[in-house]
C-alpha cells in the first residue's frame, strides 16, 4: 500500500489542474481499467490484443511488447498508460518524443486494485481500486464456493502444460473462494509427473481443448473457453467469476 500511496501523492502534484484527453493504452488490462472508471471515450490508441466495445473505432498502435511509436505519435496522446510487459526502450522512446508514460506493475490483485485506483484519482474518481477488491471478493466467494477446500490446478496451455499458481491474480481470486491452489508461486511450465504429485481434485483448463496427455490419468478436468474473461487481470475479472463458477460448479 505504501507504493500506493506514494504514486498517489505524485499524481496529485503531477497532474493538479490538468485532464488528459486523448490516452493510449498498451495493455488490454489497462484498456479495461480505463473502461470500468467510464473513461473509454479518452481512447484514441489501443493495441491489437485490446476487445470490447470501447476499442471500436480506436486505432491499433501494435501489440503489447511491439508497440509501433511512430503509430503513437501520429494520434497525438497527451498519455501513454502501459504495464511493465512493454520493454523500456519503447516506453523512453515515446517519453523523448514529449509523451507523458505511466508504466504499471499487473501480477496480483493488489496490482489491479492499485491500477484502478490510481486511474481513478488521475480521473478524479476515488475509491474505486477498493470497491472493485471487495466486488472480486464477494463474487469469487459466492459463485466459486464449490470450490471451498478442494486442490486446484490451473493450466493455461497444455502444449507445453503452463500453470498459473498460487501467487497469481488468477491463483489469489480462487483462493478467495476457499480453495487451495496448486503448486505454490507463481506462472511456471509443469509436467504432467507433476501434475500426478500435486493431486489436485479440479484441473481448470484455461481456453484449451482437453489436454490429451491428462485425458486418461483420471483427474477430474474443467474446461473454461471463454479466456478472455480471465486472462487479463483487471474488472473483466468481475464477469470471468461468475461465468467460471457456471462452468465449475455445475461439474
Amino acid at each position: 500500500m505504501a507504493r500506493l500511496f506514494i504514486f498517489l501523492l505524485f499524481l496529485l502534484f503531477w497532474n493538479k489542474g490538468y485532464s488528459y484527453e486523448r490516452i493510449v493504452s498498451l495493455s488490454p488490462a489497462i484498456t479495461d481499467v480505463i473502461s470500468y472508471l467510464g473513461e473509454g471515450k479518452k481512447l484514441v490508441g489501443v493495441t491489437i490484443f485490446c476487445s470490447g466495445k470501447v476499442c471500436r473505432g480506436k486505432e491499433k498502435v501494435g501489440g503489447i511488447v511491439n508497440p509501433n511509436v511512430e503509430k503513437i505519435y501520429s494520434l497525438k496522446p497527451d498519455l501513454v498508460i502501459s504495464t511493465n510487459l512493454t520493454p523500456r526502450r519503447e516506453l523512453e522512446l515515446i517519453k523523448k518524443l514529449g509523451v507523458k508514460v505511466l508504466v504499471f506493475r499487473l501480477v496480483s490483485l493488489e496490482d489491479v486494485e492499485n491500477v484502478t485506483e490510481s486511474l481513478g484519482e488521475l480521473f478524479g474518481k476515488r475509491g474505486r481500486g477498493g470497491e472493485l477488491l471487495e466486488n472480486l471478493k464477494r463474487k469469487a466467494s459466492e459463485s466459486l464456493s464449490c470450490l471451498k477446500g478442494k486442490r486446484v490446478l490451473i493450466l493455461l496451455s497444455t502444449k507445453p502444460l503452463y500453470c498459473a499458481g498460487s501467487g497469481t491474480y488468477l491463483g489469489e481470486l480462487l483462493e478467495l473462494s476457499g480453495a487451495n491452489v496448486v503448486p505454490k508461486g507463481g506462472f511456471k511450465p509443469v509436467s504432467a509427473e507433476e501434475v500426478l504429485r500435486l493431486k489436485p481434485d479440479v484441473v481448470l483448463v484455461i481456453g484449451s481443448k482437453e489436454p490429451q496427455i491428462l485425458e486418461k490419468l483420471g483427474l477430474n478436468l474443467v474446461l473454461f473457453s471463454k479466456k478472455d474473461e480471465v486472462l487479463h487481470p483487471s474488472p473483466v475479472l468481475l464477469k470471468g467469476v461468475e461465468d467460471l463458477g457456471r462452468e465449475v460448479c455445475a461439474k
